[in-house]
């Protein structure tokens, strides 16, 4: 039976609704902020209850300043770094369903009559290059004349949100989380984590860093923690024999940079974490490795099912919490002082208000509203056909009453980024559309310039070449030439062809199936050849690869659009739209140069909104392209819609790179 009530507990301005982790040094935990009475919006909240209590304080007391400043993809987002009023260190960030590295780690690995359930190779590289790159980014910032360092990647401080992307938190709290490693509980935890000279000195180095990032990649690719350097013969035989969680050999692209990173002498790694970051990137964005965000997303939804759906139902009971009622008895928890930090913290007893009666009349009362408004939708399908206003997506901003025409919605939507101009600026102060940091004739300005006819005719102009020049790397043709064949072939994905998945290793016993193979039966199972008419296109294609036989059968009755089905930019009715601002960061060694760029991309889009595959159409020197292939990768959109239906597509989108 169902307890009546929990027992929540208050953390300074905080109440603690489940704790997700722990160990030595700190807790996780999902949290909300008490906000005038009422519960405010969830967070992760970790508190550092063990280690160096004195450089814990400092360091956090330092990056209280500092890391409002961060902005950019690979940070977790809304960050605070403080100390509570009982003088306890903790750190919170936006929640949205993500998990530590370290809960999706020792879930994977499985155990007792759990079978393990590896991340795959794939994905593990991009976490790995996501956290290269937030280190990247740290080190290119400067603060009050000081150049920043994280100095603590730990599995714990690396957070994957429920969209599949990579960010890391606790920047600047490195001097005090190395300080308690002189505590044999926290070192025994952590200490794998940090090169051997830290350990010793103290002193956190570009080195160093370049090795906290080869220790993250052991860990995601392994499955393993990283081997301990104290013993130099066992471990450099560890990086040899390292195998991946699934039991084979870890593959050799991968093992030569693990081994580089974490060297044991500092001479031996790479120089900064911007070469290792580099060198990963060779493995994601190469060809030979499948790696989307997309995938890491699925794999977490399956790897974390139960835990999923038995939060929604704590998130419904804690969003019922009478905070106002609670505080207005005066029962709230007593604050703790520095010495009684370590000990729990008295509990905050909320009963959570829960009435059966009120549960059957509200379930009652969904079932008639969802049964309404299903035979009003189904009489509105039957009784009138869609017109392009009321198929736009949900989330589309288009005006419904004139629809814009295809170039003016790609040109509304334009990425300005701009150079930084002095120290505590990050180097991804950019945005869509407008930016903060302009004033509004700049704006005027940027807007007139992205509208203007010249771009909208050369990216249309640009993505019909790369349509007609790459036929086999364009999904629409292949797909609409097979449904216009006589025998219909077996359903197949439409993944672009310019990215295939490497071969599936052998079949292993109670393995579980990888991200990017259980995606690709879904998109397999739900599309079964089609039907449609051929178009002009498909039927010159199929005539020119065979002979005809004998006249053709009049065309089948037109089916229309399919959700998924692949369709070229100028038709779709509402083209796709970024859910967040796109953020290039702003090339390091162009900036130093003063140099500006345009790059012009073509990213191919799911029903989903996900990013498939990115192709420069258009590049520039000075790494402007890197910068916006890896910025456009880490997005998501809105799907395009045709006909009412979320269809694929290839869509460009220009950056803009120009100095402020």
């Amino acid at each position: 039976m169902a307890a009546k009530g929990k027992s929540y507990e208050r953390f300074d301005s905080y109440l603690l609704l489940k704790k997700l982790e722990s160990d030595p040094l700190s807790s996780l935990w999902r949290a909300a902020s008490i906000e005038g009475g009422s519960l405010g919006p969830i967070l992760a909240l970790r508190r550092f209850e063990g280690g160096n209590r004195a450089a814990l304080v400092e360091s956090a007391l330092t990056a209280r300043a500092i890391v409002p400043l961060l902005s950019g993809a690979s940070f977790v987002k809304n960050q605070t770094i403080d100390v509570s009023a009982g003088g306890v260190p903790y750190l919170t960030h936006d929640y949205g369903g993500g998990r530590s590295l370290r809960q999706i780690i020792d879930k994977a690995r499985g155990g007792g009559s759990t079978p393990a359930n590896p991340i795959p190779i794939d994905q593990a590289l991009v976490v790995a290059e996501r956290v290269a790159l937030s280190l990247e980014t740290t080190s290119n910032l400067k603060y009050q004349g000081t150049r920043l360092s994280h100095g603590a990647v730990i599995p714990q401080l690396v957070w994957i949100n429920e969209d599949g992307e990579t960010q890391v938190a606790g920047q600047q709290l490195g001097k005090g989380i190395v300080a308690s490693l002189r505590e044999p509980a926290v070192a025994g935890s952590l200490f794998r984590y940090f090169a051997p000279e830290v350990i010793s000195s103290g002193v956190i180095t570009k080195a160093s860093e370049v090795y906290s990032v080869g220790a993250i990649l052991y860990l995601v690719t392994t499955g393993a923690e990283p081997p301990d350097p104290s013993n130099h013969i066992p471990f450099e035989e560890a990086i040899k024999s390292a195998r991946m969680m699934n039991g084979e050999p870890l593959p050799d692209d991968i093992r030569s940079i693990v081994a580089r990173s974490l060297a044991i002498d500092p001479s031996g790694r790479y120089g900064n974490v911007v070469e290792v970051r580099q060198a990963l990137s060779v493995l994601v964005h190469g060809g030979s490795y499948s790696a989307t965000s997309f995938n890491l997303a699925f794999y977490l939804s399956n790897l974390f099912r139960k835990e999923i759906e038995s939060e929604s139902l704590e998130r419904d009971r804690e969003s019922k919490i009478d905070v106002a009622a609670l505080l207005a008895t005066g029962a709230t928890s007593s604050v703790s002082t520095p010495e009684e930090t370590r000990e729990p913290l008295s509990p905050l007893s909320i009963p959570t208000q829960k009435s059966r009666t009120g549960l059957i009349i509200a379930l009652v009362a969904a079932a008639i509203i969802i049964v309404g408004a299903g035979l009003l939708y189904m009489r509105g399908r039957s009784s009138a056909p869609p017109t392009p206003a009321a198929t736009q997506a949900a989330g589309s901003s288009q005006p419904t009453s004139t629809a814009p025409s295809v170039a003016q919605q790609l040109a509304a939507q334009p990425v300005v980024v701009a150079a930084p101009t002095g120290p505590g600026s990050t180097s991804a102060t950019t945005g869509t559309a407008a930016t903060a940091s302009l004033d509004p004739a700049a704006q005027k300005k940027a807007f007139e310039d992205a509208v203007s006819k010249r771009l909208q005719s050369e990216m249309l102009k640009l993505q019909s070449d790369f349509n007609r020049q790459h036929p086999p790397a364009h999904p629409a043709v292949a797909e609409t030439t097979a449904s216009a064949a006589p025998a219909p072939a077996p359903a197949r994905s439409t993944a672009p062809a310019t990215r295939p998945a490497p071969a599936s290793p052998p079949p292993v016993e109670d393995r579980a199936p990888s991200a990017a193979t259980l995606d690709q039966q879904r998109r397999t199972d739900t599309q079964p050849p089609r039907q449609e008419a051929p178009t002009a296109s498909t039927m010159a294609a199929t005539q020119s690869s065979a002979p005809v036989i004998a006249p053709p059968p009049p065309p089948p009755q037109q089916q229309g659009t399919r959700e998924g089905d692949v369709v070229e930019i100028d038709s779709v009715d509402t083209v796709p739209r970024p859910i967040q601002p796109i953020r290039p960061l702003y090339p390091p060694m162009a900036a130093r140069q003063k140099a500006k760029g345009n790059v012009i991309l073509t990213v191919f889009i799911s029903e989903t909104g996900a990013v498939l595959d990115v192709k420069v159409l258009r590049g520039a020197p000075f790494g402007f392209d890197d910068a916006a292939v890896r910025a456009v990768r880490a997005s998501r959109f809105t799907p395009a819609m045709k006909d009412g239906k979320r269809v694929r597509t290839w869509m460009p989108i220009p950056i803009n790179f120009t100095m402020q």
